[in-house]
């Protein structure tokens, strides 16, 4: 089971869910629910890198692409950031990134490997 840390910084507009543990898609689903009941930021960065998604097949990260989909409205411009650890991690988050690049969706997704360039990355949307 995997634990996910929720951080808002209203100033930047940015959510950081920094997530630990083995991940399971249905505790991402759960998450994109809960947090979208609230009010959601324009940008968003998932840190994975202490987080283990061995477990996540590509249907998995289908059905995460489809339940995000209908978010996106709510943030239009916006952006989102995975930040990773491993190859098979990287190569999870560019299918994420090429599955919603695929249905045009209004939001942009990118999957980095570094924290920092990730930030600068949503940085640079504002």
């Amino acid at each position: 089971m995997c634990e996910i840390e929720t951080t808002i910084d209203v100033h930047a507009d940015l959510t950081v869910h920094t997530v630990t543990g083995g991940v399971k898609v249905q505790d991402i689903l759960d998450e994109l629910r809960r947090y979208f009941a609230g009010v959601p930021t324009r940008f968003i960065l998932w840190d994975f890198t202490a987080a283990g998604l061995e477990e996540l097949s590509t249907n998995d990260v289908r059905s995460i692409v489809l339940d995000a989909r209908k978010y996106a409205p709510m943030r239009p411009a916006g952006r989102t950031a995975f930040v990773v650890a491993s190859d098979v991690a990287f190569g999870l988050g560019r299918m994420l990134d090429q599955a919603l690049g695929a249905l045009e969706s209004p939001t942009e997704l990118m999957t980095f490997r570094d924290r920092a360039a990730a930030l600068a990355w949503l940085e640079a949307g504002s």
